[in-house]
């Protein structure tokens, strides 16, 4: 069989292929000269022609380059193996289709296929998953997030106690294009501190701030539930086994003791004293940006959804496997005039960490402005991040990525198998895992016409057998991801 590569075959195949062919050793050659053994003997034993005699080198270097993606735990995938590396020279199938219809008898006997299925992640998907609201995962979560935000924001706006807010009947609110016309209801008063009060009709204009009452309020009215009788008279109900938001009977001052507790819970998981939310526990004397980090942690999963999205866009933007994202630490992050360089010390290539062989991979605003970034710019993930962990766990070191058991704070690092739950998580399939990050971004890089070179500097590899082994292309007929050999 003639070793001359076909013109019909990708450019990237044939470098791949005099890569592998300069890297072969004597120990791969022999570990060959068995799978042909191997071949020949299952051929005689069922009647199969044997491997024509080949162009052995062709062999060898498909081998050398992609055996352990296959695998070669059954006899049926040596037999694929070889036919494959036939097909790559240039060569027809020396079994003229039947080890192919050998392995569909062996897939439908035996059940699954050992092959793996690995599937490209593509930063769209991603972007999609940071463009969500982070809400909390229960029933009416966002509705009870809501809830809290507008109490503070209205207690704030009105500068009235949040038993007035608590009062405010339904049919009293109207949201226009002006602002938001409502009622607020009379007061008693406490003691001296807080006079008696008049019901009376106010106006709020919309501010366009990111702290803005008005569309607060219009967003709570889309959401509440039917039967609703005071704006902030809703809450969970048990039925079926399942909590949803009702309207609730509760009198103002149980709203009043639901509200408050809500809000000391998100001030404990923001890192704030509860004793700065004021008598009236709605932290009047609080600044707007202690406000609206007050206001985020009303949803009791934020903390581990940023954590979740910073694995993701991370990984993929630095085409990183899982020990490295789980090893990562504080320190291994320096910031940049246009983002951040990150520093990968654990590598499966350097398990010894060895200072020369350390990767930095600067990981930059996809805008020159901030402000500009898209949803998913890995840079904005890391700025987001860091802030978490220093307001809400006072931490400056440690590991950069750590487990959240129970949503309770850092403890330990992230197992692999937690990686593969938080990307399948955050992209809605369950065929994706840790691999996926890494192989899904060299082969995107290469399908936008990134040469090798440029695609090693991103992923750390210095071979480009190594590399050629995360090009993932699909096959129509078996719906199997494989090297595109």
């Amino acid at each position: 069989m003639s070793t001359a590569i076909p013109a019909s075959r990708p450019a990237e195949v044939a470098a791949a292929n005099r890569m592998a062919a300069a890297h072969i050793g004597e120990r791969t050659r022999r570990r060959t000269a068995k799978t042909a053994a191997r071949y020949d003997k299952w051929a005689v034993a069922n009647f199969q022609p044997q491997v024509p005699a080949a162009d052995a080198e062709a062999i060898t270097r498909w081998l050398h380059a992609h055996l352990d993606l296959w695998g070669h735990g059954t006899m049926g995938v040596y037999v694929d193996d070889l036919r494959r590396a036939q097909l790559a020279a240039g060569g027809a199938d020396p079994t003229g289709g039947m080890v192919r219809d050998y392995l569909s008898a062996v897939g439908r006997t035996k059940g699954r296929r050992t092959l793996p299925r690995v599937v490209a992640l593509d930063l769209a998907e991603m972007a999609r998953a940071a463009e969500r609201d982070l809400h909390s995962e229960q029933p009416g979560g966002r509705l009870l997030e809501l809830r809290g935000e507008v109490a503070v924001l209205l207690t704030h706006a009105l500068d009235v106690p949040l038993g007035q807010v608590a009062g405010i009947e339904l049919d009293t609110v109207t949201a226009t294009a002006a602002g938001l016309h409502l009622t607020v209801p009379p007061h008693r008063g406490i003691g001296r501190t807080t006079p008696a009060s008049e019901a009376r009709t106010v106006m709020l204009a919309r501010s366009g701030r990111a702290l803005d009452p008005v569309a607060a309020v219009e967003e709570l009215l889309e959401l509440l539930p039917a039967g609703t009788t005071r704006l902030l008279g809703f809450g969970l109900r048990r039925a079926g086994g399942r909590q949803t938001p009702a309207a609730t009977e509760a009198g103002v001052p149980q709203l009043v003791s639901r509200i408050r507790a809500q809000l000391v819970a998100a001030a404990v998981r923001a890192g704030l004293d509860p004793a700065s939310l004021g008598d009236d526990g709605c932290g009047a004397g609080l600044s707007d940006a202690d406000t609206g980090w007050l206001l985020a942690h009303l949803n009791p999963s934020m903390v581990r959804q940023l954590r979740d999205l910073t694995y993701g866009l991370l990984g993929t933007a630095t085409a990183s496997r899982h020990a490295g994202l789980a090893d990562l630490e504080i320190r291994d992050l320096e910031a940049t005039d246009t983002g951040w360089d990150v520093r990968f010390r654990q590598e499966k290539n350097n398990p010894e960490g060895v200072e020369e062989l350390v990767r930095v991979r600067p990981v930059d605003h996809e805008a020159e402005s901030r402000a500009g970034c898209l949803a998913w710019c890995p840079a904005c993930a890391l700025d987001r991040w860091l802030l978490v962990m220093r307001r809400c766990w006072l931490v400056e070191h440690g590991l950069l990525l750590p487990a959240m058991h129970g949503n309770r704070g850092p403890s330990g690092p992230l197992d692999d198998w937690y990686g593969t739950q938080i990307l399948r998580g955050l992209l809605g399939r369950d065929d994706v895992s840790t691999r996926s990050m890494r192989a899904g971004t060299i082969t995107a890089l290469r399908a936008e016409g990134a040469d090798f070179r440029a695609i090693g500097d991103v992923s750390g590899h210095r071979s480009m057998p190594q590399l050629t082994r995360y090009l993932r292309i699909v096959d129509p007929h078996s719906g199997q991801y494989h090297p595109p050999l």
